[in-house]
């Protein structure tokens, strides 16, 4: 996918999406952030913007939900989100794959068009960035 490579095929299908979007992003940006205790935690989210203006945000997709351990990891890291004050929908877009595993393309579509579209180009369709 136009020189990047990406976990799952949902992430591709999604970083294409904004790429074909022109929207600036990072995938898997190492993040730093602190748990409850002060401790010092990694993560990296799916997607990280920095839309012009305004501070970070991000994108988490999830997919293996049919998986115990998966959930369990994924909790815990929107749960680390919290402590951050990483919160939907102010600096975090959380999407999900259906039950049988397909991708809402629409769906996708209209957080592109809807959310991010707005936040790097003005009324004219002319780049903020």
């Amino acid at each position: 996918t136009f020189g990047m490579n990406f976990r799952t095929k949902s992430e591709a299908i999604i970083a294409e999406l904004i790429h074909v979007a022109k929207i600036p992003f990072l995938s898997e940006a190492k993040l730093l952030l602190k748990d409850e205790f002060g401790r010092t935690k990694v993560k990296y989210p799916d997607f990280t913007f920095f839309p012009p203006g305004r501070g970070v945000l991000y994108w988490e997709h999830f997919g293996r939900m049919d998986s115990q351990q998966y959930r369990d990891d994924n909790f815990e890291k929107l749960s680390l989100y919290h402590y951050n004050d990483i919160l939907p929908p102010d600096n975090l877009i959380i999407t999900m794959e259906r039950k049988d595993g397909s991708l809402d393309i629409a769906g996708i579509n209209r957080i592109i068009t809807g959310i991010l579209m707005p936040l790097f180009y003005d009324a004219k369709g002319n780049p903020l960035f």
